[in-house]
């Protein structure tokens, strides 16, 4: 009855150092997989972030060029198109928090999401 009692009490031991063991593998794999698909997203926005930001140079350079000629005075079409930048940097400076609100909000979905997926799993 002793020896029982015993071999279950071993067998219980056992079963709950496996079950913590396949826990810390599934955790390990899910932080993996979280960090994997930030680090893809990073990427790929700061990637297409770059190329865009090479677009807009050649565009607003080629548009400086067309309004200075359009002008007779290419020293005016890159002020105007610097003022343009001027003015849209200063309306992204004022709406900084909607923007964060927004940014935050779509991150969290985002995340949570994946972690409701993986759960699911």
């Amino acid at each position: 009855m002793i020896d029982e009692l015993k071999d279950n009490v071993n067998e219980v031991n056992e079963n709950t150092q496996k079950y913590m063991n396949a826990s810390i593998a599934y955790y390990k794999l899910k932080a993996f997989k979280l960090l994997t698909l930030s680090i893809t997203s990073l990427s790929k926005l700061l990637v297409t972030g770059f190329i865009l930001v090479i677009g807009i140079i050649f565009i607003s350079f080629a548009v400086s060029k067309g309004i200075g000629s359009l002008l007779d005075n290419e020293f005016l079409g890159f002020l105007i198109v610097g003022v343009f930048y001027i003015i849209v940097a200063l309306i992204f400076h004022y709406n900084k928090k909607f923007m964060e609100r927004k940014i935050l909000e779509e991150f969290s979905a985002n995340f949570f999401d994946e972690l409701k997926d993986m759960d699911e799993k």
